[in-house]
Formats: structure tokens, sequence, C-alpha cells
């Protein structure tokens, strides 16, 4: 089993998110947004993002950045099974998942709640067709282990089984807009 460096992914999370935040400064529906990235208040509640939209909403964001090609999206459900400590997309307040995958310049922009709840509706399945997964991962100090455990769901199956009005896709450009 391969084990994942805390470092790294750190290293390749913070690109992914500030792609992602140039995203969002461009995007025509999006007013603001503030970087609570480093505030212990949102930290706690796994929010990377405060956004106002044009029309005036608030909504919060966490972003997620993914290198993989697999072909599937992975929901965390248990962050550290050694301390029993809830999966991030569990315990999340973030109205809206950004789920990045940087290799191939794809941005999932997911409403949170209806997310939460598909992955919940279609749980016994994926649990039956082998998608729970268990990944080690470093800690920042390089010495311990941990484990997540969560589903790698194939995005075909999400795509045929999600509702538009929670979902949607963008293509990325090495400027941040959205491709055509």
């Amino acid at each position: 089993m391969q084990i994942h460096n805390f470092k790294d992914s750190k290293k390749l999370g913070d690109k992914g998110e500030a792609i992602v935040y140039q995203f969002m400064l461009n995007h025509p529906k999006i007013e603001s947004v503030m970087d609570v990235r480093d505030d212990r208040n949102y930290q706690k509640i796994d929010v990377d993002y405060q956004v106002r939209m044009a029309n005036g909403t608030e909504l919060g964001v966490e972003v997620k950045t993914d290198s993989y090609k697999s072909g599937n999206i992975f929901y965390e459900t248990v962050s550290a099974e050694e301390v029993a400590s809830r999966g991030c997309l569990d315990k999340t307040q973030a109205d809206y998942l950004f789920y990045y995958f940087i290799n191939l310049d794809r941005l999932y922009i997911l409403n949170m709640s209806a997310y939460r709840n598909f992955v919940q509706y279609y749980q016994s399945y994926f649990d039956t067709q082998g998608f729970r997964k268990e990944l080690k991962n470093y800690r920042a100090n390089n010495a311990d282990t941990y484990t997540s455990i969560g589903y790698a769901i194939p995005l075909s199956f999400l795509h045929s089984h999600a509702n538009n009005n929670w979902m949607n896709i963008y293509r990325l450009q090495r400027d941040y807009s959205v491709a055509s």
C-alpha cells in the first residue's frame, strides 16, 4: 500500500487552491472571495474560502485537489481512523465543494449538502462494489502514519446518477478561465 506524504500533499493542495482561487476571482457570478484557510475558526469547520456572489449570497467553499487520473473522486468518511476523526467531507460546513483534478484541468463544483446525501444514499452500494478505500498517510513529522477511509467513486457513476442542479463541471485553461 502506498503511503501518502503530508508535505507533498500539502504542496499539491496549496497549488490547487491557488488555481481555484484565481478561477473564483475571475468568475462573473462571484463578487468577492475571502481566503480563510489560516483562520482557526474556519479550519475547525473545514471551510477554505468565504465567497460573496453577485446576487449578495454568501457561501462557504471547501477546496480539494486531486492529482490522480484514476477516474474516481474521493469522498473521505474518516480522516484518521486511529483517533476516530470524522472525514472532512462528512463534517465540513461548507456550502460547496470545489474538487479540482489538477492533472486533468477539471473542476467539479458540488453542492455539499446534496453531494453528502448522494454518498449516504449509495453508501451500501459503494460497499458492495468495492469503492471503499483505506489510505495510509505520513503525518507532518514523517514519523507516524494515520489511516484515512472513504470512497473512490467512479466519475462515470457520479455523472450518470448526479442531478445537474447540484453538480457543475468546468474545464480550466491556463489563465483559469473556463474553456468552451
